[in-house]
């Protein structure tokens, strides 16, 4: 599986940065594997500052208990703001589409496009985003410091074989309670 193999967390002034790097354990195969663009493997990073207040979450699930992504129906309606900070290694299942040119280029009534769909069988590609066999990948949180210090990283890999909104598209909400959240590896890093 994978680890969380390396987290920091530091300040600058007014600027907070959380580093984390996980590592692939395995030697045959990525992770996740297997049906990858319904795999989610995450990473959830909560900071706190003195007081135990939170100042900054990535990761976190809304109330129907989908990543705060373009899949979420919350977000879509506008209602949760997008994660932009949400490291997800699920593939993604991609449609491009338009009319070719004279010039042999795609494009649509303003260009070509491409947008992230729910299932692979509507994607014209499957974008991998796993990670390869034995390697590291390390990802900066850069953000504002609210609060006072010290201030302390949180940081959880979860996975999860099935995202909710893939139920919640077949019309099987019902189905959602019994998915369920595995907690890989946690690790804490604390500003001096």
């Amino acid at each position: 599986m994978c680890l969380p193999s390396g987290r920091s967390i530091a300040q600058d002034g007014g600027e907070l940065e959380v580093t984390v790097s996980i590592e692939s354990l395995t030697s045959g195969h990525r992770v996740p594997t297997g049906f990858t663009p319904e795999r989610q493997l995450w990473l959830e990073v909560r900071v706190t500052d003195d007081s135990g207040e939170e100042v900054f979450v990535s990761g976190d699930l809304d109330e129907h208990t989908n990543l705060r992504n373009s899949h979420s129906l919350l977000v879509q309606e506008g209602l949760e703001e997008e994660d932009p900070w949400l490291v997800n290694l699920q593939s993604i299942n991609e449609a491009h589409g338009g009319a070719f040119n004279d010039q042999g280029a795609i494009e649509g009534e303003d260009g070509p496009f491409t947008h992230e769909v729910a299932f692979p069988f509507d994607a014209t590609t499957v974008v991998r985003q796993s990670l390869l066999p034995g390697e590291v990948r390390t990802w900066p949180y850069r953000f504002d410091a609210l609060g006072s210090g010290p201030y302390t990283a949180s940081v959880a890999l979860k996975y999860r074989n099935l995202p909710p909104y893939v139920l919640q598209l077949l019309g099987a909400e019902g189905a959602v309670g019994a998915l369920k959240v595995f907690t890989i590896d946690t690790a804490e890093a604390t500003t001096p």
